[in-house]
């Protein structure tokens, strides 16, 4: 019985793997439209809901008439969490 051992170098490994990386995917690539993007940005910098603190994915994608995955790609692209709080309240308690 003979074995048979194929050499192959890391570069040639790292070549494969760059190229499996950066082909395309199939399908149509998602565009939001310049003026939905700043419809949903403004709404979410400008306002809050009726009913809360905060808009949620689901609330501002009813409202603004998008998906909720557009809202969310939107807010990842430019970083917004509005479910995080930047500021800091004093309590008025004196027992605080």
């Amino acid at each position: 019985m003979q074995y048979v051992f194929a050499t192959v170098e890391m570069s040639e490994i790292e070549s494969v793997l760059r190229k499996e990386k950066d082909r395309p995917r199939p399908g149509k690539p998602k565009v939001i439209p310049k003026s939905k993007e700043e419809a949903v940005l403004t709404l979410t910098r400008m306002t809050t809901r009726e009913d809360g603190t905060h808009w949620s994915v689901r609330t501002m994608a009813e409202v603004a008439g998008v998906s909720k995955a557009t809202v969310q790609r939107i807010w990842s692209a430019h970083g917004i969490k509005p479910h995080l709080i930047r500021t800091f309240k004093l309590s008025k308690n004196p027992k605080y």
